[in-house]
């Protein structure tokens, strides 16, 4: 299954716990990624939080 051509990842509402994982594959196309509403504890990762920065990635999220 290739997701190269992904372009919203809504992950919301899932009761998620412990780190924000960082993909071991590349999201270029990844323009919205919601993960609001979970129970992540770790800061945003680099890779992730460079791409919202540059206003390339709707970043939505609740990190405890």
């Amino acid at each position: 299954m290739s997701m190269s051509s992904l372009e919203k990842l809504d992950l919301s509402n899932n009761s998620l716990t412990g780190t924000i994982p960082v993909p071991g594959y590349r999201l270029y196309s990844l323009r919205v990624l919601d993960l609001s509403n979970n129970q992540l504890i770790r800061p945003i990762p680099d890779s992730v939080l460079r791409r919202f920065m540059a206003g390339q990635l709707d970043l939505r999220f609740d990190v405890v």
